[in-house]
């Protein structure tokens, strides 16, 4: 199996590759192929004031946060609640086809209505299905009922996700629009720094839960009941947290300007600016300050 996932990956990534290299070369890099010197204090600076940023780090590692509880949680979920350990396995293949498909259909979805939309629309949809799965719960009698509400959810929370990184992109361009600064690695690194260090947080949580269920050391047997301590404990896990991820989520989109109409905007100037920087053949002094000026 990890050869064939090797396989496959590698595959993928030479796709990926044929499908930049249009893109991928130094004249659409910056404005006029620019690369400006930018130091660690820098950092602040976009911090500070690129408020997109802000707000999708807060949504994604709140929403990161949620799903790897999820998935920490989900052996015992089969296991503990479903009382049956072979169904992980099926589910997890039966998964594998939507998922792709809505990855596929997601970009398409993302062109037409933007990727803050699509963002929220799946944000909505699988924080309203993890709310009636925990109000319905896990039945071991009638397990699809369940899990049909689950592959739902994963769908949902797949589309939404899709959008991340491309997210990122778009804060980039926003930070050279009011800057006038081109520092995607910048943005890259400070965005999976922040987002891993709240995301590490979900072992803890995980374990914290399962201590007040008073299991914290007892050795879980497979597809056998615990108590209903337990499964509260893991519904708080597999259900709450990620709607509270959601909800973090669904507030800080609110100051994330970056629609459709406001990308196509950010895209013009950039573009203008390029085509002028390009006419004079050179990047002219204070062009940071004009840029920045141009903004307010």
């Amino acid at each position: 199996a990890a050869v064939i996932l090797a396989v496959i990956s590698f595959v993928f990534t030479i796709l990926a590759i044929i499908g930049i290299s249009a893109k991928d070369r130094p004249e659409f890099f910056g404005q006029a192929g620019s690369q400006p010197k930018v130091k660690f204090r820098d950092y602040k600076d976009i911090v500070m004031h690129n408020r997109p940023i802000q707000m999708l780090i807060i949504s994604a590692a709140t929403d990161k946060l949620g799903q790897l509880l999820m998935s920490g949680t989900m052996t015992y979920l089969f296991a503990n609640m479903l009382l049956n350990s072979s169904l992980q396995g099926v589910f997890s293949s039966i998964l594998i086809a939507p998922l792709v498909a809505i990855s596929i259909g997601g970009v398409f979805v993302s062109r037409r209505f933007g990727l803050k939309r699509t963002f929220l629309v799946g944000t909505w949809g699988s924080m309203i299905m993890l709310a009636i799965m925990f109000v319905v719960g896990p039945d071991p009698k009638v397990p699809a009922v369940f899990l049909g509400m689950f592959l739902v959810q994963k769908c949902l929370a797949s589309m939404g996700n899709s959008g991340i990184i491309p997210m990122i992109a778009d804060c980039t361009d926003y930070e050279m629009y009011r800057s006038g600064r081109f520092v995607p690695g910048m943005m890259g690194t400070m965005f999976s720094f922040i987002d891993k260090i709240i995301s590490s947080f979900s072992a803890m949580i995980q374990g914290f839960a399962l201590t007040l269920a008073g299991v914290g050391n007892v050795v879980i047997k497979p597809n056998e009941p615990v108590n209903s301590t337990f499964n509260m404990a893991i519904m708080v896990c597999f259900c709450i947290v990620p709607i509270l991820g959601h909800i973090a989520t669904i507030i800080a989109m609110r100051w994330y300007n970056l629609d459709k109409v406001k990308m196509a905007e950010i895209q013009d100037e950039l573009e203008n600016r390029k085509e002028a920087l390009a006419g004079k053949g050179t990047r002219p002094d204070g062009a940071e300050e004009a840029a920045a000026g141009a903004v307010s």
